[in-house]
């Protein structure tokens, strides 16, 4: 997995570490440690990051390029989380939210400051579940995104989306984070949360204090 990344983002390279070399540090490190905006990274140094390690990447550059002519000023790029989060009875507890409810109160976000949603793609790992459940709550016609090949070309639709919708999930923060730093003129809607703690406490400090927040749990 990380191969693919790296293919894509050649920066990257010599920012990691590979896991069979550290494999109990690395273990401890990723659960133990949540980073928190404005305390383990800044807005700048985000920023920066974005803009020079990755959407420099002449690979994700042509896939920015290719997305813009899908997505236009009306757009709205729909991000839905399924997988593991609710296949998994232990994670659906962890990072379970009420879809439906975050979908309905973004709309009504986006419609309450006054942008016009023409067009919705949906972006998920389970796009049939998308059509099925959420295609009565959005304003719009609806769709995916054109010759899609790979998570990436998911990914690139993120970062170009004017209107973006989050699930909670890194890939989806990851999105934002990219297209913020590009355009940070856009509109990004977040959940409530990303997780539960362990201590049963709601979690959400990764999230850029700029995003919109809806109250689905």
């Amino acid at each position: 997995m990380i191969d693919e990344w790296l293919r894509e983002f050649p920066l990257l390279d010599a920012l990691t570490v590979r896991k069979s070399i550290f494999l109990n540090v690395f273990a401890q490190w990723v659960s133990g440690h949540k980073h928190e905006f404005d305390m383990d990274f800044d807005r700048e140094a985000l920023t920066g990051f974005c803009r020079e390690v990755v959407a420099s990447s002449a690979r994700f550059q042509h896939r920015l390029s290719v997305l813009r002519q899908q997505i236009d000023d009306g757009t709205c790029v729909l991000n839905v989380r399924r997988g593991d989060y609710y296949a998994n009875p232990d994670l659906t507890p962890i990072y379970g939210i009420d879809i439906r409810k975050h979908v309905r109160e973004s709309f009504e976000i986006l419609e309450s400051e006054g942008r016009t949603v023409s067009k919705v793609l949906f972006v998920s790992d389970d796009v049939a579940w998308c059509v099925e459940n959420l295609a009565e709550l959005v304003p719009a016609e609806h769709g995916v995104i054109d010759d899609r090949r790979s998570m990436f070309d998911d990914l690139a639709a993120l970062a170009t989306a004017p209107q973006l919708i989050l699930a909670n999930s890194t890939f989806s923060f990851w999105g934002a984070f990219i297209g913020d730093a590009l355009a940070p003129e856009r509109v990004v809607i977040a959940p409530s949360r990303h997780l539960i703690a362990d201590d049963g406490t709601p979690y959400s400090a990764t999230f850029d204090p700029r995003w919109r927040r809806t109250t689905a749990e």
